[in-house]
């Protein structure tokens, strides 16, 4: 790597800042990812009066108990509304691994959390559990055992609305069912006759809600309201003014339902997602931002999404490099967040592989802020996160390695599928996963059998296996394995 001539620091214009102390419920992130305009062009005339409730979109409001998963149960609202809508399972999701299993960030279960910290979380595919299969246990904070089979589904996708813009937030919940917001909540600002709720000063968000519709005549937003269930307010349903300082501050959309059978491995850097960012919109010499992070295949594997994450509104192309061949896709990023771009051809990989985008004027970046957070940082002589500018490989950094681009991870992730992964009618008819272990015949197999033999590939019989039998063969040869009910079963393995 040649020696880089210019001094980035003089464009890093956003810094991360200590998070705030507030204590529990919700807890605005210490960097603002709402502070942009979207410009947002509604698809369709939204209608003066719009409540997911009345689609069966919406679950029962429920009783988080205790201070701090609020924004747990926000996000939950939100998955829930978004799987019903789109023709899913009508059941409760699971805040409980938001709030217990998010290693990396610092706060615990009753410190509360946000919004931003679900969009990490279910970019690393650590989200919507089944509240069946992990139910919510208010004073238990340890991380469940957990497997895919406990998944409701992966949502890969995060949109951080516009501060403010109404028509934006109206239309995601148009769209997707319902949005999660924050508001500062105190009971005094409360209005009991009408159910309508206005705060107007300037308190940081204390509650996470959900937003399920709007009534332009009366405005107000319907929020849904996690706290003693149905016996607050409304059925635990209350109004929220369009003039209150808060709600419109912080709303997140969560969308892009992915099948957990679509995904075996995710590959990241950034456990933490998007803390900070670098951005170039003011420097006239940076014409174009790269960004790629190296990965290592754990088996074979098909590469069917690449995420990264947005700073506000653009157009961003994202890459798998796979040897000299080249993949990439374009994707419309409608507002800030986290988004994932299918990669139609599905390339095949087998060791290592990049993933890479091209940056309008900015690179997100997993950044350590005090208190907030504590990400792993991948410090290597060989090529990991690479950073570089202009397509000009004087112009390249070694993230963690080179200054200023030390104690940083990128934010890009690779989704993968593993080849060959048989369907459920597969795998029934399959013998096993691995017919040899050690030398010696898959206990497992043999213990469901009464006969196992082998064959060379055209049909010779090379030899009968006992239990203890010991295989030392190399080559491809066919298992017949014969059970007691009568039925027999064939499998071409390869043995070394």
């Amino acid at each position: 790597m040649k020696t880089p001539y210019i001094i980035i620091l003089t464009v890093l214009s956003v810094l991360p800042s200590a998070a705030q102390n507030i204590e529990g419920g919700y807890k605005p992130a210490p960097f603002n990812t709402h502070n942009y305009t979207a410009g947002h062009q509604k698809t369709e005339l939204l209608p003066a009066k719009y409540d997911s409730r009345d689609y069966g979109y919406i679950t029962t409001p429920r009783n988080q108990v205790i201070g701090g998963p609020c924004w747990a149960f926000a996000t939950c609202d939100a998955t829930e509304a978004y799987s019903i809508k789109n023709g899913k399972e009508n059941i409760y999701h699971a805040p409980q691994l938001l709030t217990n299993c998010h290693d990396g960030f610092l706060w615990t279960k009753t410190q509360g959390g946000n919004s931003n910290i679900a969009a990490a979380l279910l970019a690393r595919l650590d989200g919507q559990a089944l509240e069946d299969n992990i139910p919510f246990a208010a004073n238990d904070s340890d991380c469940p055992e957990y497997n895919r089979d406990d998944f409701a589904a992966y949502f890969l996708s995060s949109y951080s609305l516009p501060s403010g813009e109404i028509t934006a937030i109206k239309q995601c919940i148009y769209e997707y069912g319902a949005v999660t917001a924050a508001m500062y909540y105190e009971s005094k600002y409360y209005d009991k006759s009408t159910n309508t709720y206005l705060y107007t000063g300037d308190e940081p968000a204390n509650h996470g809600i959900s937003l399920v519709g709007w009534d332009d005549e009366e405005q107000v937003f319907i929020a849904k309201f996690n706290w003693s269930g149905t016996s607050r307010f409304d059925n635990g349903f209350l109004k929220i003014s369009y003039n209150d300082t808060k709600v419109m501050s912080e709303c997140f959309s969560f969308q892009n339902r992915v099948e957990t059978t679509e995904i075996d491995t995710a590959y990241y850097y950034d456990k933490t997602g998007m803390t900070g960012w670098y951005d170039y919109l003011e420097q006239a010499t940076i014409k174009k931002v790269s960004a790629m992070s190296y990965f290592t295949a754990k088996e074979k594997q098909k590469v069917k999404y690449v995420g990264t994450y947005v700073i506000r509104p653009c157009t961003l192309t994202l890459y798998v490099m796979i040897g000299a061949d080249v993949y990439s896709k374009q994707i419309t990023c409608p507002y800030a967040g986290y988004f994932t771009a299918k990669i139609d051809e599905e390339p095949v990989v087998d060791g290592q592989f990049i993933i890479a985008a091209d940056y309008p004027d900015f690179i997100p970046i997993e950044f350590e802020i005090d208190g907030y957070n504590k990400p792993d940082f991948i410090i290597s002589d060989e090529p990991q996160q690479i950073i570089q500018f202009n397509d000009n490989p004087e112009m390249e950094y070694r993230v963690g390695v080179d200054e200023p681009f030390t104690d940083m991870n990128l934010c890009l992730k690779a989704y993968t599928q593993n080849v060959g992964k048989p369907t459920e009618s597969e795998e029934a008819e399959r013998v096993y996963e691995n017919p040899v272990i050690n030398g010696k015949i898959n206990a497992e197999v043999w213990n469901t059998a009464s006969e196992i033999t082998i064959h060379a590939t055209d049909g010779t019989p090379v030899e009968n296996l006992t239990s203890d039998k010991v295989v030392n063969l190399e080559g491809l040869y066919i298992f017949v394995v014969r059970y007691s009910d009568g039925v027999t079963k064939r499998s071409l393995e390869l043995l070394y």
